[in-house]
């Protein structure tokens, strides 16, 4: 919940997260494969009778304030030792319902 100050509350209390990645050098195609990727653990966890929030990394600044400032990406990518050539995209957390 760090890698932003802005949208990324949920992963504070979330059972569960999930991260996203893509390889550009791999396809032109990774933010959509990405995106479709995400789209599916959603429906997954729909299923189960879970609930789940994307959270937006690919691009997003770490402070709302300064967008030309630290990215997200690179914050995610520092804290899980993510290799070089591999992109965080989103990270969807995962939980159980309030109700």
């Amino acid at each position: 919940s760090q890698m932003r100050d802005y949208g990324a509350s949920p992963l504070k209390n979330a059972q569960a997260a999930i991260l996203v990645m893509g390889d550009p050098a791999k396809t032109d195609l990774w933010v959509d494969n990405c995106a479709i990727s995400a789209t599916f653990i959603q429906l997954a966890v729909t299923a189960m009778d879970l609930v789940s929030c994307w959270i937006h990394i690919n691009g997003r600044p770490m402070l709302k304030e300064e967008p030309q400032g630290a990215k997200a990406e690179d914050y995610v990518a520092e804290l899980l030792g993510i290799k070089d050539g591999l992109k965080p995209y989103c990270v969807v957390a995962i939980g159980y319902p309030e109700e």
